[in-house]
């Protein structure tokens, strides 16, 4: 009875330990892509009683098997790599003066000098403004992202471009991974190997995030970043 229930507990605890949930809720990314479609062309139905019809996998008989259809799986090689760096520099510069100064003024200025011999009618009021200004910044800024991520075809354009769509989550230590990549890829792009390079890929959107212990702790806290966002200085 005690080793029935041993087994038991075993099997229990490995049937919980398969099962991987997500640090949260998770609902996968579906990109609406549409595109203008062009005039269907006529020809490429299939004849009455004929065994062929176009744009059948069947009919490359010495073709590698490629992604072609709708649901088929092409995997897409990511490698993308983006810099971009910026200097600008800024000085200004201000500079102005005013002097006023009075002969005359009914005699008042004449007893006033008298009085003060360093007064100078000639120049009463004096201003002066100068102002400077200068300022120097620079950005610089690198990235890079690297994966394998097999991917969907959700649509074949008439134009035999096709609409591929691809998730891929990791999970390691209480780290969660997730890789994105939607956009347009020509079949002949996609080699012998059934694979494409992200870099052939148009209206690409590639998106790699993470959530979990380490996400969390390179962000600040919610209280210094209500500091920083209600701080006028």
């Amino acid at each position: 009875m005690k080793v029935a229930r041993t087994v038991a507990a075993m099997v229990l605890l490995a049937v919980t330990g398969g099962c991987v949930n997500h640090i949260r809720p998770y609902t996968p990314k579906r990109r609406q892509y549409e595109l203008p479609s062009p005039p269907q062309p006529e020809g490429g139905q299939q004849s009455e009683g004929s065994l062929w019809s176009a744009g059948q996998p069947a009919n490359y008989l010495f073709s590698d098997q490629r992604a072609l259809m709708v649901n088929d799986v092409v995997v897409v090689k990511i490698k993308e790599e983006s810099s971009a760096f910026s200097d600008a520099t800024t000085k200004l510069e201000g500079k102005s003066e005013v002097k006023l100064g009075i002969d005359a003024l009914m005699g008042f200025l004449a007893a006033l000098q008298q009085a003060n011999p360093n007064f100078d009618r000639s120049n009463i009021v004096s201003a002066g403004r100068k102002n400077d200004f200068a300022g120097s910044g620079s950005t610089s800024r690198r990235g890079e992202v690297k994966a394998v991520v097999p991917a969907i075809v959700r649509k074949v354009f008439p134009n035999g471009n096709l609409f591929i769509e691809g998730h891929r989550v990791i999970l390691v230590n209480d780290e969660e991974y997730h890789f994105y990549i939607s956009g347009l890829v020509r079949a002949i792009d996609i080699d012998e190997s059934n694979s494409v390079d992200s870099t052939k890929i148009a209206d690409a959107e590639i998106e790699f995030t993470g959530r979990g212990t380490v996400t969390e702790k390179q962000k600040p806290g919610w209280f210094s970043r209500g500091i920083d966002w209600i701080w006028p200085f």
